[in-house]
């Protein structure tokens, strides 16, 4: 009885310290993608939260390939075509464009041709530096929270390590 009681106990508490540690593992690799995508627009220094359910004006965040940024040049004219770029790579441009909610149609065509593709930024507009710091805030709790979980884990693991060797001497030395 005394036996299967410790092997239950412990199958219990390692089982869900094992699920914790799937959260927790899990809550890490979104918030990665959050960061990674966030990243992207970590320059943008203005907060748009005051567009971003604006009647007047649409916001678009989103990444678009070179060859697109290129053309853009030939909407020198078009008052509402202005892209901002934040962010680089040998590929694409990751910036926004606003317009005049009147003209959305018109701009999200011209755009859509130049294969811009939006991205939708969590937890709504703000200032992209902010919500980064934020992200790899969080990032880093969940981290020390794994570590946490892990060692709790070994412990468990050694403490009852012991345990199991004595209970299973015990049995051992019946049997025989």
């Amino acid at each position: 009885g005394d036996i299967d009681r410790v092997l239950v106990e412990l199958s219990n508490t390692l089982h869900d310290l094992q699920i914790n540690r799937e959260e927790l593992l899990r809550e890490m690799e979104e918030c990665r993608q959050t960061l990674s995508a966030l990243e992207h627009f970590a320059k943008l220094d203005i907060d748009l939260s005051a567009a971003e359910n604006s009647d007047f004006i649409k916001v678009k965040f989103g990444r678009i390939p070179v060859d697109g940024y290129r053309k853009l040049a030939e909407y020198v004219d078009n008052p509402y075509i202005v892209f901002q770029a934040c962010a680089e790579d040998k590929n694409s441009y990751w910036g926004v464009y606003l317009t005049p909610a009147d003209h959305e149609e018109e701009v999200d065509r011209i755009f859509a041709s130049l294969f811009f593709e939006q991205i939708t930024l969590p937890g709504g507009f703000g200032k992209p530096s902010e919500k980064v710091a934020a992200y790899a805030q969080r990032l880093k709790k969940l981290q020390d929270a794994l570590d946490e979980t892990e060692s709790t884990i070994d412990w468990h693991f050694n403490k009852q390590g012991g345990e199991f060797l004595k209970l299973y001497a015990q049995l051992k030395r019946e049997y025989d």
